[in-house]
């Protein structure tokens, strides 16, 4: 266990433990291969340029974290809070991230690809998905109130138990993506139709 980040530019096969790096630049281009993050503080830490393969971060906070460039490669947050993270701005070559059981708020996944992505058993708040290839992604039991889907291919996307989402059938592709009822019904919503 460490709870202190090591002097170099590649970082490998470490635990940290409540590693708190609130407020630090980080932007060197530091690589971190293999590295568990638990009940470790990011919040308006920058991590631009910086390079993450194979990371998990487990009861994490990343608020405002600065994500410019950053290459995210097996990326796994678990039981994290990440508020305001624009992720857009990562590194979008061989970008493979997922969610699992995290509270996402406010961040942005405009115009990226995440065929794949879990985000199961997650909390996701007024995040967007504008632009955004979500083919194939997981939301499995996870609620979605006041999250954007604008020009969104959810084609193949589970929706299975997920609750307050709002999806535009007509401004989203949603072939073949799982919903069950009753929440499926909001997808009439934007019809304006009545159901008795």
């Amino acid at each position: 266990m460490n709870n202190q980040l090591p002097d170099g530019d590649y970082i490998c096969d470490v635990v940290f433990e409540e590693l708190d790096l609130s407020g630090m630049d980080l932007c060197c281009g530091k690589t971190f291969s293999s590295v568990t993050f638990k009940n470790c503080s990011f919040n308006e830490c920058n991590l631009n340029n910086c390079s993450l393969e194979d990371c998990t971060f487990t009861n994490c906070t990343l608020t405002l974290t600065s994500v410019k460039n950053t290459k995210m490669q097996g990326v796994l947050f678990e039981r994290s809070k990440l508020a305001g993270v624009r992720f857009f701005e990562c590194n979008q070559f061989a970008l493979k991230v997922n969610f699992a059981e995290s509270i996402i708020t406010g961040c942005n996944f405009s115009d990226m690809r995440l065929k794949n992505t879990n985000f199961s058993k997650s909390v996701i708040k007024e995040s967007d998905f504008i632009n955004t290839d979500l083919s194939g992604a997981d939301f499995t039991e996870s609620a979605l109130a006041g999250s954007v889907f604008n020009n969104t291919n959810l084609t193949g996307a589970i929706f299975t138990g997920a609750s307050e989402y709002s999806i535009n059938p007509v401004n989203n592709t949603i072939k073949k993506a799982v919903f069950n009822l009753p929440e499926a019904i909001s997808l009439l919503d934007y019809f304006k139709i009545i159901i008795k």
